[in-house]
C-alpha cells in the first residue's frame, strides 16, 4: 500500500467514489488542500442524488467525472480513470465518498495499489455479513435473519418476539428501515422492499430481519490509518416516531469523552472495526446500549459526522455556539492544531478546521 508523497498536490489525484451528501465535504477539503478531484459514479448510481450536495459546499469543481465503464472490469475503470485525468498526473487515493462507493472504493484502491480496506471481506457493508462477523469475534451482536426470499427468513419473522425491524440489508441511513408490529406487516413489507430501488439507486439485493433494540441509540466516529483507529466523537440520537415512520432524526447531542459510556463504546466499536478489517478511512458505527448491554446493528464506512469542517456559522448546543470562527468547545474532546501542536484546554479556533482528534 501507499500513500500520497511529498510531491506538489497539484500534479497528485484523488478520486472519491459517489461523492454525494457529506461525501461532498470531504471532497471539498481535498480539493482546498490542492488535489485535484475525480468523482466516479457506480454503475445505477441515482442521477438525484448526484446533485444533493451540501449547500456549504458551493459548486463542486471537479477535475473529471467518471461512469463505471458498464462491463464493470476494475481494469475497465482504471483505464477510464486514466484516460480522464490525462498525462502528467497520478491518482494518489481512492476513497469512497458515500455508502454505495465503498465496495467500489475498496476493491479500486486495492487494484491500483492504493491505501485500502482490500477486500479480503467481501462486501463489508452488507449488514447482514457485518453480524455474522463480530458474532465470530466473540462481540455481543443482533439476532437476525436475511435473504432474497420469504422462505429464507419465514422461521425468523414466526419466532421473534415482536415488534422487529425490517431493512435492505445495505441500506443507507433509514432507506428502507421500517418497524414491524406483525408477521403479516413484516411479510408485507418483505414484499415492498424486494419490489424497490434503494434511494441511492439499484434494486435491494436481500432484506435483512432483526430484532428490536431498545434503549439509547449512540454513534461512534473513528477514522482509521494501518488499523489504529481515532476517536473523532461519540453521539447520542434523538429519534421519535413522526409522519408514519418510527425512526426521525430529532437531534444529536455530544457524549463526553470521559464519560461512563464514552469508555465502554469506544473499546467494542474498535473491536467491531478490527473484526471487519477496517485498517483506513472514516467510519460511523451505531449501536444501542440497554443499561450495560450493548449491541451493534450496522457500521457505514463514509464520513458521515466526520471531517465536516468548518462548522456551521451558527451552531447551539446546550446553552454553547459554534461561531463564525469554528468555535468547538473541548470540554468533550480535546484537540490538537497541525499547524502549532498546541493543545487548547478551553476552545479551538481554526479558520478551517485543521485539527485532529488526540482520544
Amino acid at each position: 500500500m501507499t500513500a500520497p508523497s511529498a510531491e506538489d498536490p497539484s500534479t497528485q489525484v484523488v478520486v472519491v467514489v459517489d461523492p454525494y451528501s457529506t461525501g461532498c465535504l470531504v471532497a471539498k477539503e481535498i480539493n482546498l488542500r490542492g488535489y485535484p478531484i475525480v468523482a466516479l459514479w457506480t454503475k445505477g448510481f441515482s442521477e438525484a442524488m448526484k446533485t444533493h450536495v451540501p449547500q456549504s459546499c458551493g459548486t463542486m469543481n471537479y477535475l473529471a467525472s467518471v461512469d463505471e465503464p458498464m462491463e464493470g472490469s476494475l481494469q475497465a475503470t482504471a483505464d477510464a480513470l486514466k484516460s480522464a485525468i490525462g498525462e502528467g498526473k497520478t491518482v494518489a487515493a481512492c476513497l469512497a465518498g458515500g455508502e454505495a462507493g465503498v465496495d467500489l472504493a475498496d476493491s479500486l484502491s486495492e487494484f491500483m495499489g492504493l491505501l485500502t480496506n482490500g477486500t479480503e471481506i467481501p462486501n463489508r457493508r452488507d449488514k447482514k455479513i457485518q453480524q455474522e462477523l463480530i458474532r465470530s469475534m466473540g462481540l455481543r451482536s443482533v439476532r437476525q435473519a436475511g435473504g432474497d426470499t420469504l422462505e429464507q427468513v419465514e422461521t425468523f419473522l414466526r419466532t421473534e418476539s415482536y415488534p422487529i425491524v425490517l431493512k435492505p440489508n445495505e441500506s443507507a441511513g433509514s432507506d428502507g428501515v421500517k418497524l414491524c408490529n406483525t408477521y403479516e406487516e413484516a411479510v408485507e413489507h418483505f414484499d415492498v422492499l424486494m419490489k424497490s430501488q434503494m434511494v441511492n439507486g439499484g434494486e435491494v439485493p436481500a432484506v435483512l430481519c432483526q430484532e428490536f433494540l431498545r434503549g439509547k441509540e449512540y454513534v461512534v466516529d473513528h477514522v482509521s490509518r494501518d488499523g489504529v483507529h481515532k476517536t473523532m466523537m461519540v453521539w447520542v440520537y434523538d429519534k421519535r416516531p413522526a409522519n408514519g415512520s418510527a425512526f426521525v432524526y430529532y437531534a444529536c447531542s455530544p457524549v463526553p469523552c470521559d464519560g461512563p459510556e464514552a469508555k465502554v463504546l469506544i473499546p467494542y466499536v474498535r473491536g467491531v472495526l478490527d473484526a471487519l478489517g477496517i485498517k483506513n478511512g472514516p467510519s460511523h458505527g451505531r449501536c444501542w446500549q440497554e443499561e450495560h448491554l450493548i449491541r451493534f446493528p450496522s457500521l457505514a464506512l463514509n464520513s458521515s459526522h466526520l471531517l465536516i469542517f468548518p462548522l456551521r456559522r451558527s451552531y447551539h448546543h446546550r446553552g454553547w455556539t459554534l461561531s463564525r470562527r469554528n468555535e468547538l468547545p473541548c470540554t468533550w474532546w480535546g484537540w490538537e492544531l497541525e499547524t502549532t501542536g498546541e493543545i487548547f484546554d478551553g476552545r479551538i479556533f481554526s479558520s478551517r478546521g485543521d485539527c485532529r482528534c488526540l482520544s
